[in-house]
């Protein structure tokens, strides 16, 4: 996943500088330059990006007054901002702050070290720092993708919704018309369902309301991925302590390379190999679980009710993943602690073809779930009039009759 980049300065020579020194710390940015702070704001209103890099000291328009019209657009962590300066004084990092930026990076001076090596190694090891601590969600969501975790399309949605944030959803949002969680639920990509919102805009006293609330929001593409339910907490937490792991163990490696084959790759341990394949299942990504059982996913396993893998592709109506998992090993008969089996989420969600698939692999049929209910009780229950007849065909009874 390439990450875009603004750069700004007036400096022609400093800003190739810069381009060259960044490319060479993260292979994956890709550089785009402004000479004046005016341009810049065109360009961030024009184009999308993950990162701005701004100098402080630029003609009729400075760095100030470029991180303040960015921040009337976008929050901290929609777009952040760095900023270069050769001055390092108190009151310059202040004003920075202020003003919106992420955070601030000394220009290297010769003068302040021994060599001009030293001075640029200093340099760069404290822009790399601070470019992955401001990155960090980012390469978090970019390492979730390569783990196959969540979808690309959802993550391309929730960068929209949280680019939205900054605009139609803001105002809407401090006059309680809709909460963050029900604005993911509602946007469909050109939908017009929210433009009643827009005229908010348009109104001063609201804009300002927008831009001191902008100061504030911590709404994050990590956020919005759990809002709309593309990734379980659970997974979430197990991702991020992989990632974590992951990123102390690269630390201690050498610069990396250039060449992507040549990236280090970290084998997942057996729990975090096992909640993948739950989640893969779970949002029936057939691929992926073919992956990771091919990777040493346990089949057999189970969630903290005693819900297996086959009884999730069985629930969500996918007949290929449970060919797959029948094929792989999984037990057609294991039992939740509610007593439920494949079949029985098959027949519970609808789905036909699955019940009659598991039945003629040999699925138990006459089990009945913990409150006594039997695979027929759940087919009248529901008015499944053809899974009713499938079940009839096998024998199977009601044991729940309805009193009249």
């Amino acid at each position: 996943m390439s990450i875009q980049v603004l750069c700004v300065d007036d400096n022609h020579t400093q800003l190739n500088s810069l381009e060259n020194i960044l490319c060479r710390l993260f292979p994956s940015f890709v550089i785009e330059k402004a000479y004046d702070a005016k341009n810049a704001l065109k360009k961030v209103t024009e184009q999308s990006f993950d990162l701005v890099v701004t100098d402080m000291n630029m003609p009729r328009y400075n760095g100030i007054w470029l991180i303040q019209q960015i921040r009337q657009q976008f929050s901290k962590n929609t777009l952040p901002i760095l900023v270069l300066s050769q001055e390092s004084f108190g009151d310059t990092i202040i004003a920075a702050s202020n003003a919106g930026a992420n955070c601030f990076v000394a220009k290297y001076e010769v003068s302040r070290a021994s060599t001009p090596q030293i001075a640029l190694q200093k340099f760069k090891k404290t822009l790399k720092q601070k470019v992955e601590s401001v990155l960090r969600d980012l390469n978090f969501v970019e390492f979730l993708l390569q783990q196959g975790v969540v979808k690309p399309e959802d993550v391309t949605r929730a960068k929209h919704l949280q680019k939205l944030f900054s605009t139609i959803s803001l105002p809407a949002l401090i006059l309680s018309q809709v909460s963050c969680e029900e604005f993911v639920t509602l946007y469909k990509e050109g939908d017009d369902t929210l433009d009643p919102f827009i005229f908010l805009l348009e109104d001063d006293v609201h804009f300002e309301l927008t831009r001191k609330y902008l100061q504030l929001t911590t709404v994050t593409v990590i956020d919005i991925l759990l809002m709309q339910k593309s990734i379980l907490p659970t997974v979430l937490q197990a991702a991020r302590e992989r990632h974590e792991l992951s990123l102390r163990t690269s630390f201690k490696k050498h610069a990396p390379s250039h060449d992507k084959k040549k990236a280090v790759e970290i084998p997942m341990d057996q729990t975090a190999l096992n909640q993948f394949v739950r989640t893969a299942v779970r949002n029936g990504h057939i691929d992926r679980t073919k992956q990771l059982i091919a990777d040493g996913a346990n089949v057999e396993s189970i969630d903290k009710n005693g819900v297996s893998l086959l009884m999730k592709a069985s629930a969500i109506g996918c007949l290929e993943l449970v060919t797959l998992l029948i094929d792989e090993g999984a037990k057609i008969n294991h039992k939740s602690k509610q007593l439920w089996q494949p079949i029985t989420y098959a027949v519970f969600n609808g789905h036909e073809p699955i019940v009659h698939y598991l039945i003629q692999q040999g699925a138990e049929v006459h089990n009945n779930t913990k409150d006594g209910s039997s695979l027929l009780d759940i087919a009248f229950e529901h008015k499944y009039t053809n899974i009713q007849s499938a079940l009839h065909l096998v024998g199977v009874k009601r044991c729940k009759l309805v009193n009249k």
